[in-house]
């Protein structure tokens, strides 16, 4: 399995991960926490639910898988590329 930083390397800053349930979609997705869609991590409304913070992306995967929907990685902010 591949290892995913969770500091970027050319700023050195530390980055978390939020997890969210798409309870009215059945899946979950993945993101960075500074990403436009994610909310503070225990946040609820109609259709989602934000778990979190996660200190690396496997973290956050395993977490996600644990729920038991499809597992989605955030387009927009690309949450495996750190």
């Amino acid at each position: 399995m591949r290892c995913f930083s969770y500091v970027h390397p050319s700023e050195g800053i530390f980055v978390r991960f939020v997890v969210i349930e798409c309870r009215g979609h059945n899946y979950i997705r993945i993101h960075k926490e500074d990403c436009v869609h994610v909310r503070e991590p225990g946040t609820s409304t109609k259709s989602s639910l934000w778990h979190g913070y996660f200190d690396t992306f496997y973290d956050a995967k395993e977490f996600a898988r644990s729920l038991g929907e499809r597992v989605k990685e955030c387009t927009f902010c690309s949450p495996r590329n750190y």
